[in-house]
């Protein structure tokens, strides 16, 4: 099958440098299928026009098929969580153009969470329980809550009974919600000093009944990315047209049906120095 038709539309700008074909915007599942799929076709609309170009998004089914489009050159650009960028960057020299902007911050946090009527009161309770992730490569779905139990002293590699991947953060409160997990792990809206239940990610109807055990911080922002070989002019024209998009007509809503953001903002490798600690700790496998 091939992963990328060619054709549509091509354009020898010189500003661009190299005549282009379709430009591919490759994105991750986010569970939010209906609203992201509205904004996706509205922000092909948008970058189609303001690039000249036409531009399509495809939806990785996978977060770590995500970095794979941009490392085989299948995808142009990327939104990819920030540790997926982290490997690619370092593996394949994809880089970083701008961060997402939530509740006016480019960082984040994550929680670990069980059921209200759980028997859990404190992380050691753990022991022995089913816990569920989103994916290895997801930071607030897997990584930091994994760090958050490293620093109260506790393997998470013997923690648990049983622990499987479920691709989404909304597939994960799901298998909270349903019994068929005891503990998951997602993001945090906002940077709540007390996070409740409200706080987590996903549908709000559906989190009233769970109850946080702990959270952590300092998560930089998903990130938007260019693969390695799209041309540096290219690069930077995408790069203005996102951070132009929260004052375009129609941006705010293509930015939070998308993207769940506000806006966009530059940001610098540097910024994801603590994932890539996490990440080091779970090639390790140590108890921080």
């Amino acid at each position: 099958m091939k992963i990328v038709r060619t054709l549509i539309v091509m354009t020898r700008r010189a500003k661009f440098g190299e005549a282009m074909e379709e430009i591919v915007i490759a994105t991750g599942p986010s569970g939010r299928t209906g609203v992201e799929a509205k904004g996706a076709r509205a922000i092909e609309i948008y970058l189609s026009r303001v690039l000249g170009v036409s531009t399509r998004v495809r939806v990785a089914r996978s977060y770590e098929r995500l970095g794979d489009l941009l490392r085989t050159q299948s995808a142009d650009f990327g939104w990819l969580p920030p540790a997926i960028f982290v490997r690619t960057e370092s593996q394949h020299g994809v880089r970083v153009l701008l961060a997402t902007v939530r509740n006016e911050q480019a960082s984040f946090s994550s929680a670990l969470f069980c059921e209200a009527t759980s028997e859990f009161k404190e992380l050691a309770d753990l022991c022995g329980s089913r816990a569920v992730w989103v994916s290895p490569g997801s930071c607030s779905g897997y990584l930091y809550p994994r760090l958050l139990l490293r620093d109260a002293g506790l393997d998470p590699s013997q923690l648990f009974a049983e622990q499987r991947f479920v691709d989404s953060h909304q597939a994960v409160i799901e298998e909270v919600v349903s019994g068929r997990a005891d503990i998951g792990a997602t993001y945090l809206r906002g940077a709540p000093e007390r996070p409740r239940a409200a706080d987590l990610g996903g549908d709000e109807s559906r989190n009233a009944g769970l109850r946080i055990l702990g959270h952590r911080g300092g998560i930089p922002s998903d990130a938007i990315c260019a693969a390695p070989k799209v041309p540096e002019a290219l690069a930077r024209k995408f790069e203005e047209a996102l951070l132009g998009l929260s004052e375009a007509e129609g941006g705010a809503a293509i930015l939070g049906e998308l993207f769940d953001a506000q806006a966009f903002a530059p940001i610098s490798s540097e910024a994801y120095m603590d994932v890539r600690r996490a990440l080091a700790a779970e090639e390790a496998g140590s108890v921080i």
